[in-house]
C-alpha cells in the first residue's frame, strides 16, 4: 500500500501539531526538536518507504530527549509495551 505525499503531509502536520500542543515535558529539548523537525520535513516528504519514513521521524523525535516518545506504523504491531 503507497502513501500519497497529502497524506504524508497530514502526518507531519499532525505530529507538529500534537508536540506543539499536548507533549509536556520540563526536561525535553524542545527548542533542539524544533530545528531539527524543519531540517527534516523535506526528507521526511520525499521518503521513498515507510520505514525510511518511520525512522526518520523517530530519529527527530529522539531529539526531545525523552523517554517514551516514537513513532510507530498505524498497525501498531511493532509498538514495544513502554510506548504502547
Amino acid at each position: 500500500m503507497s502513501i500519497t505525499r497529502q497524506q504524508v503531509t497530514e502526518i507531519l502536520d499532525r505530529i507538529q501539531h500534537h508536540i506543539e500542543t499536548r507533549f509536556f515535558n520540563p526536561l525535553a529539548d524542545v527548542a533542539n526538536w524544533t530545528k531539527a523537525w524543519k531540517e527534516q520535513c523535506d526528507w521526511l516528504l520525499a521518503s521513498a518507504s515507510a520505514a525510511g519514513f518511520e525512522q526518520i521521524v523517530n530519529a527527530v523525535l529522539a531529539t526531545l530527549k525523552s523517554s517514551h516518545v516514537a513513532f510507530f506504523h498505524a498497525s501498531g504491531s511493532r509498538v514495544p509495551a513502554p510506548y504502547a
